[in-house]
């Protein structure tokens, strides 16, 4: 069965791209109401998190390349 979006509530976000690695957490949403993005960065070491928004072009680079996107932001590391 095809599921449909249909639930726009403005806390609705899809999980486009999700990696883990040694206790870091990366993921890519993306937020249908607003039609944004955002990457979220989580060190589950430190119980850190940050969650940044991304222009559709660099999409890619900031889910590859996480850290030094969030330096470029002018954002800590988690």
């Amino acid at each position: 069965m095809l599921s449909t979006l249909t639930d726009e509530r403005p806390d609705t976000r899809i999980d486009l791209l999700n990696r883990s690695s040694a206790g870091v957490e990366v993921s890519l949403f993306w937020h249908p109401h607003l039609d944004a993005l955002t990457l979220r960065v989580a060190d589950h070491n430190t119980e850190r998190a940050i969650e940044l928004e991304v222009p559709r072009e660099r999409a890619t680079y900031a889910f590859q390349h996480p850290f030094p996107f969030a330096l470029e932001q002018g954002a800590g590391l988690p």
